[in-house]
């Protein structure tokens, strides 16, 4: 039986550089310490910070070429949230239109 290990991965959220770790079986591959995970990702940010970009300005010329917006509903209360979901927002012959993006 092979002995678990503490691993650990970094991930972009929100922006932020977040680590988390878990429990492995097989850490060949993964890191063992959080900084190794902070290093390995390092490289790797600025090419994903210029795809970001690239999709938001393409987001954004789409917005203003096909006049829609996107916006972001939340539903709930305080025994929790019951719905949230990505809407594509619009106007049309004096109307205003609110879809949810299903994928």
């Amino acid at each position: 039986m092979n002995k678990k290990v503490k691993v650990y991965r970094a991930y972009v959220h929100g922006g932020k550089v977040e680590v988390d770790w878990y429990w492995s079986s097989h850490p060949k591959g993964h890191h063992l310490t959080e900084e190794d995970a902070r290093d390995a990702i390092k490289p790797v940010l600025p090419k994903a910070k210029e795809k970001f970009n690239s999709i938001r300005e393409k987001l954004r010329q789409m917005e203003s070429s096909l006049g829609f917006e996107l916006s972001y509903t939340m539903e709930g209360d305080t025994h929790g949230i019951h719905e949230d979901h990505l809407d594509i927002d619009f106007s049309m012959d004096g109307f205003n239109f609110s879809f949810p993006l299903e994928y």
